[in-house]
């Protein structure tokens, strides 16, 4: 089997949501030498095309969970030979979670995995996440972008706070604020001081490429 049909199969097993093949596989690529990205790419790929799907209403947010879950099975065998590259192999890095007192997770852990197939390294930290453990995460992984999930209406009202703090603590010119979730909208997320909202994984990947098109822009 060549490398390119390997790859094929990988990205495949996500759309079909064959989760009773994707380890067999992902790690087929890896002994075939395929390499890490290449992998994480075919991952990527399986992912994007379920976007697609779901954004044109051929499929349901329960396929795209299960098709997440598919990832994160390819993902996990290739997680510790991606994490061990240099920060330069990822586009940037997102740190996301639930804002404080909101306990969903589905959204959360969609747009985690959306993220780490587009080529953001993903620090996730968890639902309900505490005002304190946001600023200890910027000031830990140097994230390039801080991603709210939210919701619910009075925990995306808690947006103004958690910048104001990250603009208290002298940081808040080093990152992004995207907020995503059903009851967001960008008008509003930047009222409360976000650089922007969306309620679509995939959508907010296009909003965060450009920011980290523009970041590297002014690096250079």
């Amino acid at each position: 089997m060549a490398d390119a049909e390997i790859l094929d199969r990988i990205s495949d097993a996500i759309i079909q949501l064959d989760i009773k093949n994707i380890e067999a596989y992902t790690n087929r690529a890896l002994e075939q030498d395929c390499t890490p990205v290449e992998v994480v790419t075919a991952l990527g790929k399986g992912m994007e095309i379920t976007g697609k799907q779901f954004k044109c209403g051929e499929i349901f947010l329960p396929e795209v969970m299960v098709a997440c879950d598919v990832y994160k099975e390819g993902f996990k065998i290739v997680f510790p030979l991606i994490q061990a590259q240099t920060s330069e192999s990822f586009i940037g890095c997102i740190a996301i979670g639930s804002i404080y007192g909101d306990v969903h997770t589905v959204g959360k852990d969609v747009a985690a995995a959306v993220f780490a197939a587009a080529g953001f390294k993903v620090v996730d930290l968890g639902v309900t996440v505490k005002d304190e453990a946001w600023l200890q995460a910027v000031n830990e992984h140097a994230p390039d972008i801080i991603g709210l999930g939210t919701y619910m209406t009075s925990t995306f009202m808690h947006t103004r706070e958690l910048v104001q703090m990250f603009k208290d603590a002298g940081v808040r010119q080093d990152i992004k604020v995207i907020c995503g979730g059903p009851s967001v909208n960008n008008e509003t997320a930047r009222e409360l001081g976000a650089d922007g909202a969306s309620g679509n994984a995939w959508e907010a990947v296009e909003i965060m490429r450009e920011w980290m098109e523009q970041k590297r822009g002014v690096q250079n």
